[in-house]
Protein backbone atom coordinates (compact mmCIF):
# COMPACT_ATOMS: atom_id res chain seq x y z
CA UNK A 1 0.00 0.00 0.00
CA UNK A 2 1.19 3.27 -0.84
CA UNK A 3 1.61 5.95 1.73
CA UNK A 4 0.90 9.53 0.78
CA UNK A 5 3.65 12.14 2.39
CA UNK A 6 2.50 14.11 5.02
CA UNK A 7 2.95 17.03 3.95
CA UNK A 8 0.62 16.74 0.89
CA UNK A 9 -1.36 14.67 2.44
CA UNK A 10 -1.85 17.37 5.72
CA UNK A 11 -2.83 19.26 2.59
CA UNK A 12 -6.22 17.62 1.45
CA UNK A 13 -7.59 16.63 4.69
CA UNK A 14 -6.98 20.69 5.87
CA UNK A 15 -8.82 21.95 2.82
CA UNK A 16 -11.65 19.65 2.92
CA UNK A 17 -12.62 19.91 6.75
CA UNK A 18 -11.93 23.43 6.96
CA UNK A 19 -15.28 25.24 8.52
CA UNK A 20 -15.72 28.19 5.92
CA UNK A 21 -17.20 26.63 2.34
CA UNK A 22 -15.46 29.33 0.76
CA UNK A 23 -12.02 28.28 2.05
CA UNK A 24 -13.35 24.44 1.41
CA UNK A 25 -14.17 25.06 -1.69
CA UNK A 26 -11.36 27.40 -3.23
CA UNK A 27 -8.69 24.78 -3.34
CA UNK A 28 -10.98 21.15 -4.72
CA UNK A 29 -14.38 23.27 -5.92
CA UNK A 30 -15.53 19.76 -7.15
CA UNK A 31 -14.70 16.26 -7.11
CA UNK A 32 -12.95 16.85 -10.59
CA UNK A 33 -10.32 19.18 -9.25
CA UNK A 34 -9.54 17.05 -5.84
CA UNK A 35 -8.73 13.88 -8.28
CA UNK A 36 -6.95 16.16 -10.36
CA UNK A 37 -4.72 17.08 -7.22
CA UNK A 38 -4.36 13.26 -5.58
CA UNK A 39 -3.42 11.70 -9.45
CA UNK A 40 0.28 12.65 -8.86
CA UNK A 41 0.14 11.28 -5.55
CA UNK A 42 -0.68 7.79 -7.16
CA UNK A 43 3.01 7.68 -8.65
CA UNK A 44 4.98 7.68 -6.03
CA UNK A 45 7.81 5.61 -6.07
CA UNK A 46 7.93 1.99 -5.73
CA UNK A 47 10.84 0.60 -3.91
CA UNK A 48 11.31 -2.21 -6.56
CA UNK A 49 11.40 -0.11 -9.49
CA UNK A 50 14.52 1.15 -11.47
CA UNK A 51 15.93 4.26 -10.79
CA UNK A 52 14.95 5.46 -14.51
CA UNK A 53 11.13 4.39 -14.06
CA UNK A 54 11.27 6.32 -10.45
CA UNK A 55 12.59 9.24 -12.64
CA UNK A 56 9.99 9.02 -15.09
CA UNK A 57 6.97 8.53 -12.29
CA UNK A 58 8.73 11.29 -10.21
CA UNK A 59 8.56 13.57 -13.81
CA UNK A 60 4.68 12.48 -14.69
CA UNK A 61 4.37 13.61 -11.33
CA UNK A 62 5.46 17.08 -10.68
CA UNK A 63 4.82 18.18 -14.00
CA UNK A 64 1.23 17.63 -14.92
CA UNK A 65 2.13 18.79 -18.51
CA UNK A 66 5.17 16.74 -18.59
CA UNK A 67 4.21 14.95 -22.00
CA UNK A 68 2.67 17.76 -23.51
CA UNK A 69 6.04 19.70 -22.71
CA UNK A 70 8.03 16.93 -24.38
CA UNK A 71 6.33 17.26 -27.53
CA UNK A 72 6.56 20.49 -28.10
CA UNK A 73 10.42 20.73 -27.09
CA UNK A 74 10.38 17.33 -29.58
CA UNK A 75 8.69 19.72 -32.28
CA UNK A 76 11.48 22.29 -31.56
CA UNK A 77 13.96 20.00 -32.18
CA UNK A 78 12.61 17.96 -35.03
CA UNK A 79 10.81 20.98 -36.88
CA UNK A 80 8.68 19.87 -40.10
CA UNK A 81 9.84 16.32 -40.34
CA UNK A 82 6.84 16.22 -37.58
CA UNK A 83 4.82 18.65 -38.79
CA UNK A 84 0.54 17.94 -37.73
CA UNK A 85 2.45 15.90 -34.54
CA UNK A 86 1.39 18.77 -32.19
CA UNK A 87 -2.48 17.96 -33.72
CA UNK A 88 -2.40 14.60 -31.99
CA UNK A 89 -5.25 14.65 -28.91
CA UNK A 90 -3.74 15.17 -25.70
CA UNK A 91 -4.97 11.29 -24.03
CA UNK A 92 -3.07 9.77 -27.48
CA UNK A 93 0.05 11.86 -26.83
CA UNK A 94 0.28 10.61 -23.73
CA UNK A 95 -0.30 6.89 -24.58
CA UNK A 96 2.16 6.75 -27.14
CA UNK A 97 4.53 8.20 -25.18
CA UNK A 98 3.75 5.53 -22.12
CA UNK A 99 4.10 2.77 -24.26
CA UNK A 100 6.99 4.17 -25.84
CA UNK A 101 8.80 4.94 -22.50
CA UNK A 102 7.69 1.36 -20.94
CA UNK A 103 9.56 -0.37 -24.29
CA UNK A 104 12.88 1.59 -23.31
CA UNK A 105 12.50 1.36 -19.99
CA UNK A 106 12.34 -2.58 -20.64
CA UNK A 107 14.06 -3.03 -24.12
CA UNK A 108 15.51 -6.44 -22.68
CA UNK A 109 11.90 -8.08 -23.13
CA UNK A 110 10.06 -6.40 -25.36
CA UNK A 111 12.28 -5.91 -27.96
CA UNK A 112 9.94 -7.67 -30.55
CA UNK A 113 7.38 -4.38 -29.75
CA UNK A 114 9.98 -1.86 -30.99
CA UNK A 115 10.96 -4.37 -33.96
CA UNK A 116 7.40 -4.20 -34.71
CA UNK A 117 7.34 -0.70 -34.52
CA UNK A 118 10.73 0.21 -36.45
CA UNK A 119 9.45 -3.05 -39.21
CA UNK A 120 9.75 -1.33 -42.77
CA UNK A 121 6.48 -1.95 -42.76
CA UNK A 122 5.15 -0.19 -40.45
CA UNK A 123 3.78 3.29 -41.72
CA UNK A 124 3.80 5.31 -39.37
CA UNK A 125 7.02 4.40 -37.59
CA UNK A 126 9.49 2.19 -40.55
CA UNK A 127 10.57 4.93 -42.35
CA UNK A 128 12.20 6.73 -39.60
CA UNK A 129 16.17 6.53 -39.71
CA UNK A 130 17.85 5.48 -36.03
CA UNK A 131 19.34 9.07 -36.21
CA UNK A 132 15.70 10.26 -36.24
CA UNK A 133 14.78 7.96 -33.22
CA UNK A 134 18.12 9.39 -31.33
CA UNK A 135 16.39 13.00 -31.55
CA UNK A 136 13.23 12.03 -30.28
CA UNK A 137 15.35 10.31 -27.41
CA UNK A 138 17.56 13.02 -26.84
CA UNK A 139 14.65 15.14 -26.49
CA UNK A 140 12.65 13.01 -24.12
CA UNK A 141 16.11 12.78 -21.78
CA UNK A 142 16.07 16.40 -21.74
CA UNK A 143 12.75 16.87 -20.60
CA UNK A 144 13.49 14.13 -18.05
CA UNK A 145 16.77 16.03 -16.63
CA UNK A 146 14.42 19.67 -16.47
CA UNK A 147 11.20 18.14 -14.60
CA UNK A 148 13.51 15.61 -12.33
CA UNK A 149 15.73 18.42 -11.02
CA UNK A 150 16.23 17.51 -7.26
CA UNK A 151 17.35 14.05 -7.96
CA UNK A 152 19.27 14.28 -11.60
CA UNK A 153 23.25 13.80 -11.12
CA UNK A 154 25.65 11.32 -12.82
CA UNK A 155 24.22 8.55 -11.69
CA UNK A 156 20.51 8.55 -13.21
CA UNK A 157 21.94 10.43 -16.12
CA UNK A 158 24.28 7.83 -16.76
CA UNK A 159 21.24 5.00 -16.38
CA UNK A 160 19.07 7.13 -18.94
CA UNK A 161 21.87 7.55 -21.39
CA UNK A 162 22.39 3.67 -21.18
CA UNK A 163 18.36 2.78 -22.48
CA UNK A 164 19.13 5.60 -25.13
CA UNK A 165 21.83 4.26 -26.58
CA UNK A 166 21.25 0.39 -26.10
CA UNK A 167 17.96 1.70 -27.99
CA UNK A 168 19.88 3.12 -30.73
CA UNK A 169 22.15 0.39 -31.23
CA UNK A 170 19.20 -1.91 -31.62
CA UNK A 171 17.63 0.27 -34.57
CA UNK A 172 20.99 0.52 -36.40
CA UNK A 173 21.05 -3.00 -36.08
CA UNK A 174 17.79 -3.79 -37.52
CA UNK A 175 18.37 -0.54 -40.69
CA UNK A 176 22.05 -2.47 -41.45
CA UNK A 177 20.00 -6.12 -41.39
CA UNK A 178 17.34 -4.54 -43.58
CA UNK A 179 19.86 -3.12 -45.74
CA UNK A 180 21.29 -5.87 -46.48
CA UNK A 181 18.66 -8.22 -47.28
CA UNK A 182 17.37 -5.12 -49.72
Amino acid sequence: MKLLPESQLSTVILSLLAEDPAERCGKFPDLHELLRYLHPLTRLDEPQASETRKSYRRCLASNKEFIRDFYAHYATKEGAKISGFNEISKRRQSAMLQMAVDVLLDLDTKKHYLYQLMHPGNAKHGAYTAQDFAIFLDAFLENVAENDRGHWNEDLAAEWQKIRDQTIDFIQELRAEESSVA
